[in-house]
């Protein structure tokens, strides 16, 4: 496949995509349709990723991210692409839902940091934290929660919920405990 096949598929499984031709050579501009926004005329996007096509494999770009991921197989690169979006998604839905919400650091790893806005602190030296968190991921066939405060506790027991919206309302209920 192409650079204009791989925009025709992506946007046959429901991506907005777009070819652009520029210094990164011929890459194919893809995000959520939710994402998009347009002001004064102008089109943008909240979060996007840049697919190009490059030898021996396909390469998913993302913003701002300064790496590149090298897939053999066009699925597999479409499969990381859908992942990185709707983990933007989630944080942004849970941004508007009062939380703060960030990106867990490890490449490929879908999980988020979720904390309140009030449980955060600033030691005034440049340090700054939660106090208490959880963290939520996407599994096939649940939404999990972290119910300890670090993800990497050997005791932390994994909270499964069968929607966003359950999970959602368990962390703001946790973390309002003090």
């Amino acid at each position: 496949m192409d650079i204009d096949g791989a925009e025709v598929a992506l946007r046959s499984l429901g991506f907005f995509a777009q070819r652009r031709d520029w210094s990164m050579g011929r890459t194919v501009f893809v995000t959520l349709p939710s994402m998009m926004s347009k002001t004064n005329g102008v089109s943008g996007a909240r979060h996007a990723v840049f697919l190009r096509d490059a030898l021996g494999g396909w390469w998913a770009v993302w913003s701002p991210d300064p790496f590149e991921t090298v897939y053999r197989r066009f699925d597999d690169a479409v499969s990381y692409i859908r992942g990185n979006l709707e983990q933007h998604q989630m944080i942004d839905d849970l941004c508007d839902r009062g939380f703060h919400a960030r990106r867990h650091p490890g490449p490929g790893d879908w999980a988020i940091f979720v904390s309140l806005p009030g449980l955060r602190f600033d030691d005034g030296e440049g340090i700054h934290g939660w106090h208490k968190s959880l963290v939520l991921r996407k599994a096939p066939e649940a939404w999990l929660v972290h119910a300890e405060r670090g993800l990497f506790s050997k005791d932390a027991d994994e909270v499964p919920f069968s929607s966003f919206e359950a999970a959602v309302e368990f962390m703001r209920q946790k973390l309002a405990m003090e």
